[in-house]
């Protein structure tokens, strides 16, 4: 994917995200769109998850916590 994490600090984090496709076919062009965002996903909710409580590591969406240890609760 190659990826690449710019700059961070405590508001932001800039990510280098290469735009040019291998492929010329639209399908082939709009999967690897779909992997790089769900990439950059990842790498934000990593960063979330560390800047928890660690005696918490609980976030909330959608009225259900979730801890890191992928179980659910609901609110």
């Amino acid at each position: 994917m190659n990826l690449e994490i710019v700059e961070k600090n405590a508001d932001y984090i800039i990510i280098k995200v290469p735009t040019e496709s291998k492929e010329q076919k639209f399908i082939k062009t709009e999967e690897e769109i779909e992997q790089k965002v769900n990439e950059i996903g990842r790498i934000l909710t990593k960063e979330a998850m560390e800047k928890l409580n660690p005696k918490e590591k609980i976030l909330e969406r959608n009225g259900e916590k979730v801890t890191l240890k992928k179980s659910r609760k609901r609110v």
